[in-house]
């Protein structure tokens, strides 16, 4: 092989070498920002679901909560005069009667 053929070998050699290197760097480059956008995208997913799980908790105690203030806080039904004087007519009539 003459020298010439040899030089021109090499150079091909380099050119396609560094051409093959360029190429797997953009596939690398591609690959990782994929896997970027599927992590990106999962934890969202997860941490959609972490908030949706603290809330659902959140209203359930709060709800919990309201109920037992309810059940503690029964209003005293505080007859008014009408009702006294309605119910004191009543039974001094039925007292009459019996």
């Amino acid at each position: 092989m003459e020298e010439w053929e040899y030089a021109a070998l090499t150079i091909q050699r380099i050119y396609r070498g560094r051409q093959a290197f360029f190429s797997f760097l953009r596939k690398m480059k591609r690959r990782d920002q994929a896997a970027r956008t599927l992590q990106r995208v999962y934890r969202g997913h997860l941490g959609r679901r972490r908030t949706h799980k603290m809330l659902l908790e959140f209203y359930r105690i709060k709800r919990a909560q309201i109920l037992k203030e309810k059940k503690e806080c029964k209003l005293e039904i505080v007859p008014s005069s009408y009702t006294r004087a309605r119910d004191k007519l009543l039974t001094t009539k039925y007292n009459r009667e019996g």
